[in-house]
């Protein structure tokens, strides 16, 4: 073995030694003029369609990211107990059913938070670095 293959295999080591980069946090968000507490139960059931007016009667506007999305897996697994996948199936199903009351809008990050950020009525959830220093929006909840 030269010397060049064992610097290499002893770099190759050292990365295989570092631990993953950790995953963005994701914020959980509402319009700043909404004045609601929501709990992590709460936005489950306002995410599994449970759940689709706030309590001053308004019809609750709620925004997903695309299914690829990692803030959506990171939100799907600590909120909804699932995959993003699995969520995404089963609102398909509801919608195919006619069972869906209150279907989330599918947007990308910049268009969630800025439709939040115009509606007094919506939610959604982004990851952090995308709401931070925004104006309009309020953080409810983080997850890690």
């Amino acid at each position: 073995m030269t010397s060049k293959n064992i610097a290499s295999l002893a770099f190759a080591l050292v990365l295989l030694g570092e631990p993953a980069a950790a995953a963005e946090k994701v914020v959980v968000i509402v319009n700043a003029k909404n004045a609601q507490t929501l709990t992590a139960a709460d936005v489950k059931n306002i995410y599994n369609d449970n759940v689709i007016t706030w309590s001053n009667g308004a019809r609750i506007s709620t925004y997903d990211l695309p299914a690829k999305a990692e803030a959506r897996e990171t939100f799907s697994q600590k909120i909804l107990g699932g995959s993003a996948r699995d969520a995404a199936t089963e609102w398909a199903n509801k919608k195919i059913t006619n069972t869906a009351k209150n279907p989330p809008a599918t947007k990308s990050e910049s268009v969630v938070v800025n439709s939040v950020a115009k509606d007094e009525d919506a939610i959604g959830y982004v990851p952090a670095s995308a709401a931070a220093g925004k104006e309009g929006i309020r953080v409810i909840l983080t997850l890690e």
